[in-house]
């Protein structure tokens, strides 16, 4: 298992989720959640425990966690969101946008920005 931040481009903010995730999860993001709509119903689902394929399981939805700690985390731009999935110490990043998902690896060792 593994964890990362998940999340969509929407009107130039981007909404996002933590998820538990195994190892292939690239794949089951494109095959099973690889339209706008597909992966919009998943972040908003949610912080995530479980994606398999396309197996989801929510910590609100599933867990009874309360929505207010589950709710998606929003942001302006991206190196917010960036920020974030580092504080967060994932080990990726997926972000749907217009054109489809996209993955970055998240190096812990880097030193984050701050915007006054």
């Amino acid at each position: 298992m593994s964890y990362c931040v998940i999340a969509i481009k929407e009107n130039f903010h981007f909404r996002s989720v933590f998820c538990r995730c195994r190892e292939d999860l690239e794949l089951s993001l494109q095959k099973f959640h690889g339209s706008f709509s597909a992966a919009k119903r998943l972040i908003g689902q949610g912080d995530i425990s479980l994606l398999n394929k396309s197996e989801v399981r929510s910590y609100a939805r599933d867990w009874g966690f309360s929505w207010s700690y589950a709710r998606p985390a929003e942001f302006c731009n991206r190196q917010a969101l960036l920020d974030y999935a580092r504080a967060a110490q994932v080990n990726s990043l997926h972000i749907f946008e217009s054109d489809g998902w996209k993955t970055e690896k998240i190096d812990n060792n880097v030193a984050m920005s701050f915007v006054a």
